[in-house]
């Protein structure tokens, strides 16, 4: 039987919180209607022997592979394993609320003119308490049916989605680029954007750990090679927004976010900041464009989740 989604696993020693992660797919109804691909990049702990224990009870298809230290390519690789007509991803750290099988599930049926379905996300802290919700910068009073542009602009301002999110149609996904190992979920969603209309569940179908190892902390560490690597994203698609004076504003708002982006990368690492280019993009943005880019960007949320996980875990001082 064909499944109905398969959920690519990249996992590199993982044992912390994988368990969690595939506990919470167990959980789901209907788990003979999914495939999980678990792609192993060479794990030294216990990772390979957990992902076999649970292959007992879960539909997993382990994939161990040499070690590359590149989540983009071992993701590309389960793609092309998929079976499922859905394709979505799940890493290591992150995992699926109760529930969410059905409404994919319920959700292809009633809309199947939607390429991509998404929906909030639940921010976790390291010891599992949620601490926010990442929402995307549509109406939150129920699901809502989006044609490409309504969600391409506000995802050229910010990648408002957490990896996990998203279900796509599988023969609407492309391989990532291998090139951006940060940006590279950024491209695809603007890539899908552009052709694919999708539909938003405001209700948080899955969650998104916030913690100092994740791939969100420790790919920023170099703030400028961060930037240029947003840059050439955003160099690739601002084209698309309409030539109109909104389309502007919607382009002066993304080059304020992706030097904002490169600003919070510094900070957070204790590097020098790009001030000069920070603030040209926020004179170019304007009051508009820059109340555009905290309203698309999620920023609060997104700042606020964080916040919350380093005061929970900074060691307390001595006294």
């Amino acid at each position: 039987m064909t499944p109905l989604v398969s959920i690519i696993m990249p996992v590199y020693n993982g044992e912390m919180y994988l368990p969690m992660a595939l506990d919470s797919v167990g959980r789901q109804d209907g788990i003979d209607e999914l495939e999980i691909i678990a792609m192993d990049d060479g794990s030294t702990d216990r990772s390979m022997e957990l992902l076999h224990r649970y292959a007992a009870r879960l539909p997993i298809v382990i994939a161990p592979i040499e070690r590359t230290g590149n989540w983009v390519a071992n993701t590309n690789r389960g793609i092309a394993m998929a079976r499922g007509r859905y394709v979505c991803f799940l890493h290591q750290d992150d995992l699926w609320r109760d529930g969410r099988l059905t409404w994919i599930r319920e959700a292809t049926r009633r809309h199947p003119e939607c390429s991509v379905l998404f929906s909030a996300a639940d921010f976790l802290s390291p010891d599992h308490r949620t601490v926010g919700r990442w929402t995307a910068p549509f109406s939150q009073r129920g699901e809502q049916v989006l044609k490409p542009m309504e969600w391409f602009c506000p995802m050229l301002v910010q990648n408002y989605l957490a990896i996990p999110a998203p279900v796509i149609r599988r023969d609407s996904l492309t391989p990532l680029d291998e090139r951006l190992p940060y940006a590279a979920d950024w491209k695809c969603w603007l890539s899908l954007a552009r052709q694919h209309t999708a539909l938003y569940e405001p209700h948080a179908t899955v969650g998104f750990r916030v913690h100092a190892e994740s791939q969100t902390c420790s790919m920023t560490s170099d703030p400028e090679a961060y930037r240029l690597q947003l840059q050439s994203v955003l160099r690739e698609f601002e084209s698309f927004a309409p030539d109109t004076r909104d389309g502007r504003r919607w382009r002066a708002a993304a080059e304020l976010g992706l030097v904002a982006n490169a600003m919070m990368a510094a900070a957070y690492h204790h590097r020098p900041a790009p001030w000069r280019i920070f603030g040209s993009a926020l004179w170019n943005a304007g009051i508009r464009g820059t109340t555009r880019y905290v309203t698309a960007s999620r920023l609060i949320e997104r700042l606020s989740a964080r916040i919350s996980v380093l005061r929970q875990t900074a060691p307390t001082p001595r006294r």
